[in-house]
């Protein structure tokens, strides 16, 4: 099958989840014998989208990745009083302010529109990466009725999914693939398609590697932890991530239980993260620390409100621990729920009972971290993961790929990027 992915940025350096995501997709297919190709920017930074890569294309991975520029570095000062309009609404543009603030936040790709046009016909489908970048809003709108496309938008409950701007994308999908049943059920609520039962949508989540045995030890004697129980995040700290609430909900899991636990951050500050108070922040660390963090926890802290999957909880069960999630993120609600592998808190005395009772009895934290991991080997172990993809790639190029057998294949040729 020749699938091409559309998606903002690429490449295996690039810190997001959404690319991490499409990434896997891509360079696994091309294991399983299909001709993969990405359409891109060639920036790594979402802030400004400056080129960091040259215009190009060329082999990375196995995958054909096609490298369109950028005109200029997207203008901030321009583009935040529309972000501050819209966030802190209630404002819904006018069609024309609206395709204004899609160009602004970018990235705007020289030469993707017309590529497009040209090539759009020589694959079988189209898969774009994320709702809200101006690439997939090309990328569905030129090839709607001209080729079958998958959406993975990758949507939670924000402002800007309330904008009126994205009523038609949706529908110029062929079909979309979601994270969760939620992430279906917000579409589904919000667009009228794309439902968890529809024919025209399918829960796919993302794949995970069970990690091997860790060494619990080794991240302990790293940072002088001892026997010291810890309560463990993963990921930016950021404020938007409810990195505030957590140091507030974990000092009053301090003050008021008898059984100690340290808070540690595994991940880069930000000029506007919070106070930490007395956390361990280690800054960014390799993959085999990690994992030992990880394997040596009491329980991973997933406080974010604004989930569409979780990757880092899903390895926290790889590693057979428990997690305390955010109850006012439906996605990580219905993660724990379903999984029976975390403890869902709503308040800073929420918080502290769940951390209490995981320190407190081990047994119990060792049942939910056991049935997390059984509900990452039945969902989300890659192998597996992508037989139902290509399942459902079969099903949304349909007999399209008879009737373009003959089509010319997608230009080579190409100038190899360093991987």
């Amino acid at each position: 099958m020749r699938i091409l992915f559309v998606i903002q940025r690429y490449g295996p350096d690039i810190v997001g989840g959404s690319e991490r995501c499409c990434l896997e997709f891509a360079e696994r297919l091309v294991t399983r014998g299909h001709e993969v190709h990405v359409a891109t920017s060639c920036a790594t930074g979402y802030d400004t989208w400056a080129n960091r890569f040259p215009p190009s294309s060329g082999e990375l991975g196995g995958v054909m990745v096609h490298r369109f520029e950028t005109p200029a570095p997207r203008d901030n000062q321009r583009f935040e009083p529309y972000h501050q309009r819209i966030v802190n609404g209630p404002w819904e543009p006018s069609p024309a302010a609206a395709d204004l603030w899609s160009h602004v936040l970018g990235p705007q790709l020289v030469g993707f529109r017309p590529w497009l046009c040209e090539n759009a016909p020589r694959f079988d489908v189209v898969i774009p990466f994320t709702y809200l970048y101006r690439p997939t809003y090309d990328a569905l709108d030129l090839c709607r009725g001209v080729v079958p496309t998958l959406f993975h938008p990758l949507a939670h409950n924000e402002a800007y999914l309330g904008m009126s701007f994205f009523d038609e994308l949706f529908c110029w999908a062929t079909a979309c693939a979601f994270n969760v049943e939620e992430e279906a059920e917000l579409v589904e609520r919000r667009f009228g398609v794309g439902g968890p039962d529809a024919t025209d949508a399918a829960v796919v989540g993302i794949g995970s590697e069970l990690p091997p045995s860790s060494n619990a030890s080794a991240f302990r004697e790293r940072f002088d932890l001892g026997d010291q129980p810890f309560v463990l995040y993963v990921g930016r700290i950021d404020p938007d991530k409810g990195v505030g609430e957590l140091v507030g909900a974990h000092a009053h899991y301090e003050a008021t239980s008898s059984a100690p636990a340290r808070l540690v951050f595994i991940g880069e500050s930000l000029e506007t993260s919070p106070d930490l108070g007395g956390a361990l922040v280690t800054g960014f660390l390799d993959r085999a620390l990690v994992d030992s963090a990880m394997a040596g926890m009491v329980a991973l802290a997933q406080p974010s409100h604004n989930e569409s999957f979780s990757m880092v909880l899903v390895e926290a069960w790889g590693h057979r621990r428990p997690a305390v999630v955010q109850g006012g993120c439906d996605v990580l609600a219905g993660q724990a729920r379903r999984s029976g592998g975390a403890v869902v808190y709503r308040s800073p005395e929420e918080y502290a009972a769940a951390v209490s009772v995981l320190v407190d009895d081990a047994d119990l934290a060792q049942r939910m971290g056991d049935a997390g991991h059984d509900y990452v080997v039945d969902r989300y172990e890659w192998d597996g993961l992508i037989d139902r993809y290509e399942s459902l790639l079969e099903r949304v190029a349909g007999d399209r790929r008879r009737s373009y057998a003959e089509v010319q294949p997608a230009p080579t040729g190409y100038v190899m990027l360093e991987r």
